[in-house]
């Protein structure tokens, strides 16, 4: 641009900008409650031939939702890497799931998700290298019939917006700045190896959230009360 070189050497390198998740993929509080108290009527009203699928369908939504596991990181998960007494999950990294050495623990906080985990590990085997999610022949669930099941449970749900595993995750990340976690907790959480892929591609806030911060933490906002109560 300045005219020291004749021509441009980023021209040969087509880089794509980061992809920013639509924040209309971000539930609410009152959605991300309504799709899993769904998927739990959906499992204790089926009829007996699809309530183990139910049963599975169940613990993994909340598992996604209330971890913002990946989907992939989700389907392989091992049963020794679900620890319900201690109330834990251990994530491998990208690459190599099953074997990875790096992992991230994750808690499992919400009782509720633990007891749909429990009904679902009661029907697998108890060797600790069983994958946890599988269908009820014991096939890989693959990542397009979780999406399949999510469209389901949000039309059940009433839940206009499109629900997705990713968007899963996006909520879970978003909800937590919402209540102020800390950042490097978050970016922990999340298994980012950087805390810019945290807080650009993962974290959208809606607009309501957006003003309730701008009141709260605005200097403005406070000189505005402080005018009051010289009025007063």
């Amino acid at each position: 641009r300045d005219g020291w070189i004749d021509h441009d050497p980023t021209l040969p390198f087509h880089l794509k900008a980061p992809k920013r998740l639509n924040v209309r993929h971000i539930l609410s509080l009152d959605e991300l409650r309504a799709l899993l108290q769904t998927a739990r009527e959906d499992r204790d009203l089926v009829p007996p031939r699809f309530l183990s699928a139910r049963i599975r369908d169940a613990a993994l939504v909340g598992l996604i939702a209330t971890t913002g596991c990946r989907i992939a990181e989700a389907l392989a998960l091992i049963r020794c890497r679900i620890d319900l007494q201690r109330q834990l999950a251990f994530f491998p990294g990208k690459g190599s799931f099953r074997h990875a050495v790096q992992e991230r623990v994750v808690p499992l906080e919400d009782p509720d998700v633990c007891r749909d985990l429990e009904l679902w590990l009661e029907r697998r085997p108890a060797e600790p290298d069983t994958l946890v999610f599988v269908t009820p022949s014991g096939k890989i669930v693959e990542p397009h019939h979780v999406q399949d099941k999510l469209k389901r449970l949000a039309r059940l749900a009433g839940i206009r917006r499109k629900v997705t595993p990713h968007g899963l995750r996006a909520t879970f990340a978003s909800r937590l700045v919402e209540n102020g976690i800390d950042p490097l907790a978050l970016q922990q959480l999340m298994g980012h190896g950087h805390l810019a892929t945290t807080l650009s591609l993962y974290v959208e806030l809606d607009s309501d959230t957006l003003h309730h911060t701008w009141r709260q933490s605005n200097p403005l906002a406070a000189l505005d009360t402080d005018s009051e109560d010289r009025h007063e």
